[in-house]
C-alpha cells in the first residue's frame, strides 16, 4: 500500500481519514488472502500511526533510515527506528 498521502498530510482530521482508508484496505487485502506491505514517507514521526494498520508484513522504510544515517550513523538510525516500532523493548 502507498502510505505517502497519509504520511504527507499535515491536517490531523484529513490524516485520520487517510489512515482509516489504509486500515480498511489492509483488512480487505487480508480477507482476500493477500500479503500486506506498505511504504512511502514512513519515518519516526508517523511510524506509531502506521503500525495501527493491521496485517502488515513488510514496511519499506529504507529511505527514512538512510536519510537519518547521514547525520547519526546507520547503526543508530536502525536502532532508533526499531525502538520506535517496538517501544516495549
Amino acid at each position: 500500500m502507498h502510505t505517502g498521502a497519509f504520511c504527507d498530510e499535515t491536517n490531523p482530521e484529513k490524516a485520520e481519514v487517510l489512515l482509516k482508508k489504509l486500515i480498511d484496505g489492509s483488512e480487505y487485502a487480508h480477507s482476500l488472502g493477500l500479503q500486506v506491505n506498505a511504504g512511502h514517507g514512513i519515518n519516526l514521526a508517523n511510524i506509531a500511526d502506521i503500525l495501527k494498520i493491521p496485517y502488515l508484513d513488510t514496511l519499506n522504510i529504507g529511505h527514512s533510515i538512510i536519510a537519518r544515517a547521514v547525520f547519526q550513523g546507520l547503526e543508530n538510525a536502525v536502532r532508533e527506528m526499531l525502538s520506535a516500532m517496538n517501544p516495549a523493548q
